[in-house]
């Protein structure tokens, strides 16, 4: 009963809020996904407030995926240190992520090779993120770098050389391996 009253609640902008958070809070996933997910009566402080509540990775990945998630929740979200909601996240095209949040992200994201495509194709990315980036990421992903449209014409040419050198040592760490 409780997720047939979720999934019917889920896009209702004028459901009752109370319902509404108390779906979101629900310990079942399948219960309170749906609302966390799409629900317009949620505010990002409700968010929050669910957030650091511990939610379960389902929860925080609904949530992850909400369109236009505001900058505050995207902090709230990478504080908690979830590898699948981060990815979401990353993924989310409407998701506002602050600057600082994104550092932060980038700090962790050699470890945590699931982000390396979401970061490259995070819009808005400016030049100091994107060779931060570069640094780490596989030469294909370097390549697709390059290519955006958003990056001035020096970031583009030092990634190009990036790309040129890690193509060069993974040659000649192809031949060690060969020689052995």
């Amino acid at each position: 009963v409780r997720r047939a009253l979720s999934e019917a609640l889920k896009s209702v902008p004028n459901a009752p809020h109370d319902v509404v958070f108390t779906l979101a809070t629900d310990p079942e996933a399948t219960v309170a996904t749906p609302v966390l997910e799409f629900s317009p009566v949620l505010t990002d402080e409700d968010l929050q407030a669910i957030i650091q509540a511990s939610p379960l990775t389902a929860q925080l990945v609904a949530i992850s995926r909400r369109i236009n998630v505001g900058e505050e929740v995207s902090n709230a979200i990478v504080g908690t240190g979830n590898v699948e909601a981060i990815t979401a996240l990353l993924t989310n095209k409407s998701a506002q992520i602050r600057e600082e949040t994104l550092d932060a992200i980038i700090d962790a994201a050699p470890r945590q090779v699931s982000w390396h495509e979401p970061l490259v194709h995070r819009p808005n990315l400016d030049s100091k993120a994107a060779l931060r980036i570069a640094e780490f990421v596989a030469a294909s992903l370097v390549q697709e770098l390059a290519r955006r449209a958003d990056l001035d014409a020096d970031t583009v040419t030092t990634l190009g050389k990036l790309v040129q050198d890690k193509l060069r040592k993974n040659g000649e760490n192809a031949g060690l391996a060969a020689d052995d």
